[in-house]
């Protein structure tokens, strides 16, 4: 599955964020993917499962989570303070180091 591809990516760097473009050049997959593929599997299911962290530009639109393409990504855990989380109760918020979001 994409969406664990890019966490394996994600834990194999963990003190950086990058963007969906540059996880698209750095993924290895075997069928054609876009940029926009990997956007759609960080927002609907890495971040609200609260596996990543966004470094702002992540908003609600209907049932949806939604981000920019500028918007950075990174592994939740270590995560730097500020970055967002999505919580199950709260929504999203700001990364609060120690608290736990799963």
């Amino acid at each position: 599955m994409l969406s664990d591809v890019l966490l394996d990516l994600l834990e194999e760097h963990p003190d950086e964020a990058f963007t969906a473009r540059e996880m698209w050049e750095r993924v290895s997959w075997e069928a054609r993917i876009l940029p926009a593929h990997i956007q759609l599997a960080l927002e609907r299911r890495l971040f609200p499962n609260g596996f990543v962290a966004a470094d702002g530009n992540v908003s609600v639109a209907g049932d949806f989570l939604k981000a920019t393409p500028g918007t950075r990504w990174c592994i939740l855990d270590g995560a730097p303070v500020g970055f967002l989380v999505h919580d199950p109760f709260d929504g999203i918020c700001e990364y609060i180091p120690g608290e736990t979001w799963r």
